[in-house]
Order: C-alpha cells, then sequence, then structure tokens
C-alpha cells in the first residue's frame, strides 16, 4: 500500500482559491467567472486609461509598432483564439497583422523574426513551455498580454500589459 500524501497542488501564479470557491463545481466556477466579466472589464478599460505604468507600456509597444512589417500575435488555445481577433481587427485598419499559434512558431520562425514590426505573446498564465521558450535569445523585443505578474514570461518581457481578469482556478 502506498500512504504517500498526495502534493499540494500548484496554483497558478501561485494564487490559491478561497475555500469556498474550492468547494463549488466546475459550472459554478465558470458561471462565477461569466458574470464577473462585465466588472473586471471595465476595471481593465479604467486601468488602461488611467495607470500610467500601463499608459508607458502601451506607448513602447507604440513605437515598436510603427517599424516595417506586421504585428505578430502569438499565444495558444483560447489566448490564440484572442489573437485571431486582435489581428483580423488591425487587418481590416489596413495594417498587416498575423496571428500565430506558439507550438508552430517555437520550431519554424526563425528566417522571419526580423520582418516583423512586433510580437505580442498572449498568454493567461505565463507558463505556456512554448511561450518561455520563445522568449531565449530573440533579436527583438516581445511585447507580453498576461495574466499572471508573477509567471516566467512576465519576468522575462520587455513590454508587459496586463490582462487584469483576476485569479485563474
Amino acid at each position: 500500500m502506498n500512504d504517500r500524501k498526495c502534493p499540494q497542488p500548484l496554483w497558478i501564479g501561485g494564487v490559491e482559491p478561497s475555500r469556498d470557491v474550492l468547494e463549488l463545481s466546475m459550472n459554478s466556477i465558470y458561471e462565477m467567472e461569466c458574470r464577473e466579466q462585465p466588472d473586471r472589464l471595465a476595471r481593465l478599460l479604467r486601468a488602461y486609461a488611467e495607470d500610467k505604468s500601463i499608459i508607458d507600456e502601451m506607448e513602447k509597444l507604440r513605437q515598436m509598432s510603427l517599424s516595417p512589417g506586421p504585428l505578430l500575435f502569438i499565444g495558444m488555445g483560447a489566448s490564440y483564439s484572442s489573437s485571431l481577433t486582435a489581428s483580423s481587427f488591425l487587418q481590416s485598419h489596413g495594417r498587416p497583422s498575423f496571428a500565430i499559434d506558439a507550438s508552430e512558431w517555437l520550431h519554424y520562425s526563425q528566417p522571419v523574426w526580423d520582418q516583423a514590426a512586433a510580437s505580442v505573446l498572449v498568454t493567461a498564465s505565463g507558463e505556456s513551455a512554448e511561450l518561455v521558450k520563445l522568449q531565449q535569445g530573440l533579436p527583438k523585443p516581445l511585447a507580453l498580454l498576461c495574466n499572471n505578474e508573477k509567471s516566467t514570461c512576465w519576468s522575462a518581457a520587455q513590454i508587459k500589459l496586463p490582462i487584469l481578469a483576476g485569479p485563474e482556478y
């Protein structure tokens, strides 16, 4: 018989959910997060309009994006799906932009990195192995759109934009 205890779970961003949340079903957590979205979006918009540190980061990204070449949004899963929306919006306004799956980009990007004006990594956790690896030894700075200011990606990014969506469970 194995009497070893299971290790403590590792929570994304090191944030352990409250006891109330731990007792909820996944459906209840999903419902709770859906109900929180309008308020969280309002806080995000206020922060992006009023927080000087975020405004400064946006200005850095704007300056970087003035270079010739397309803007790249790189993510995985839901972050990749969000990247599709961002690149489609920019393309509809005449700016070349592409959404790229991080796992493919990791292996096939070297010949074209220098052709992009700016690359934005999109990740909720900031711990996706492919995105962490992409940040190592790149020829130009990357921007990061992330929900976890304690993540590996956050600490390595040159331009950091928070999602401010709250802790992930």
